[in-house]
């Protein structure tokens, strides 16, 4: 009863906040991204803290439309990209193994996320908007590194399978959840540096967004999340590529150097080796997960996929109980795993278990959406991309240059991981969309900065 109470006074002060000023709501739910944690039911539907927000927000918004007889802003070539968008994720429901979690997931993976989208592009207008955006991001991330480097002191709150490793969670319940929802926010928050000092605008916030990137790459280094680095680097290198000949110069300049030191150093050079081809531990699980899920699509799947929420069910038939792992690095292993004893054979065996989605981002949303959503998966980045570029073209924008800088780090870090498919990742992923969308309008209608 209690905490109906707070949730109801929650809900009705967001509907408040809401109406009296729907940009400064819009920036607390990005705040509160990692909200989606907290979840309870009402009655006999399951929700979360974020959805609440979510849904203060867009009734708020869809009553002030109604009662100023205010259309809806609508963009012709994202219009008709999101309508195909969610016919294939419906569609993806439709023939989903389980219609109730399944729906669970249609609604808050792509329901949720485009209506935050819709909105966006509709209140955001001013360039102080934007920024508004970004200082609750930036504060998102502080959160988020400052819980991480509490449990690495602390030990509090991490899961005991991952502070055996020694790797940090925070809010969430794995550390790879830390590089999938800061690497992309760190990227943007770096090409706004290099905005705000060459403007010499704003000089207080350039030094917050310094010490966020900071923390947001100590949190990245306490989850020890590979793949988050890995693609921070991409976006760091497309960063630098895009801002100017002194930083193209620089990168190059620094990539030659690491490329000389790995090929002169044989440890850095036996670690890069390993990780490019995903011969450690893993890398060969991904390896695994990937065969397994080719063979199931191939199984009559290459069009539906396995259906939303479905995959688990789907790719039990196909999936191999664990992987021998050649830990010793024993060129003679393939021969001793046949030959050896059943001792043998056991300490090298790794089990694995059936994962929610196939961990690369091209079998994710093909598995999930069969071959037409994947097809609008990467038509929507196709026009992500060109919209970003056409501005570009015009002025130099270091927003967009960040924009997609960011969504080049999802992309890389998607190799090997599942960048969409969670609450928080999804509407991030439709902001960033959104931002670009509106800057998109901004030189087009030259609206008030």
């Amino acid at each position: 009863m209690t905490l109906f109470i707070l949730l109801t006074l929650l809900f009705a002060l967001f509907i408040f906040l809401s109406w009296q000023n729907i940009q400064l709501a819009l920036g607390l739910l990005f705040l509160c991204l990692p909200s989606y944690l907290i979840r309870f039911n009402v009655g006999f539907l399951p929700t979360t803290v974020l959805e609440l927000m979510i849904l203060a927000i867009f009734l708020t918004w869809l009553v002030k439309k109604l009662i100023r007889h205010e259309r809806v802003l609508i963009i012709k070539k994202w219009f008709w990209i999101i309508l195909m968008w969610l016919l294939g994720a419906t569609l993806a429901l439709l023939v989903s193994a389980d219609l109730r979690v399944a729906a669970g997931i249609w609604k808050a993976y792509f329901i949720e996320p485009i209506i935050i989208f819709i909105i966006l592009i509709d209140v955001i207008q001013k360039r102080r908007d934007i920024n508004l955006i970004m200082h609750f991001l930036s504060v998102s991330v502080v959160s988020v590194a400052l819980l991480a480097i509490y449990q690495k002191i602390t030990g509090w709150l991490v899961p005991i399978e991952f502070w055996q490793d020694g790797r940090m969670t925070s809010f969430f319940g794995y550390p790879n959840a830390i590089g999938l929802y800061v690497a992309p926010i760190v990227i943007l928050l770096l090409a706004q540096i290099k905005e705000i000092f060459k403007n010499k605008k704003d000089l207080k916030w350039g030094v917050f967004y310094l010490i966020t990137i900071i923390l947001g790459i100590i949190s990245l280094v306490l989850a020890k999340s590979e793949g988050a680095v890995v693609g921070l680097l991409a976006g760091i290198i497309f960063l630098a590529l895009l801002s100017g000949p002194r930083e193209r110069k620089t990168i190059l300049i620094i990539i030659i150097l690491a490329i000389l030191m790995i090929s002169f150093y044989q440890p850095w050079q036996e670690y890069a080796r390993e990780k490019i081809t995903l011969n450690d531990l893993s890398g060969q699980i991904r390896r695994q997960q990937w065969k397994e899920t080719w063979q199931m699509l191939q199984d009559g799947r290459i069009l539906s996929g396995s259906g939303l929420a479905s995959y688990q069910i789907a790719i039990e038939p196909y999936h191999q109980d664990g992987i021998f792992f050649n830990a010793e690095k024993d060129p003679d292993f393939k021969r001793k795993i046949i030959l050896f004893s059943d001792e043998y054979k056991a300490e090298h065996w790794q089990p694995v278990e059936i994962y929610l989605y196939p961990h690369n981002i091209i079998l994710n949303f093909w598995t999930e959406l069969g071959l037409a959503g994947l097809s609008i998966f990467i038509l929507c980045l196709l026009e992500f991309f060109k919209t970003g570029g056409l501005i570009l073209k015009n002025k130099k924008n270091y927003l967009v240059i960040g924009l997609m800088a960011s969504m080049i780090v999802i992309l890389i870090h998607g190799l090997v991981d599942v960048p969409y498919f969670k609450n928080d990742l999804a509407i991030l992923w439709w902001l960033f969309i959104g931002l670009i969308t509106i800057l998109d309008i901004k030189y087009q209608t030259r609206y008030e900065n």
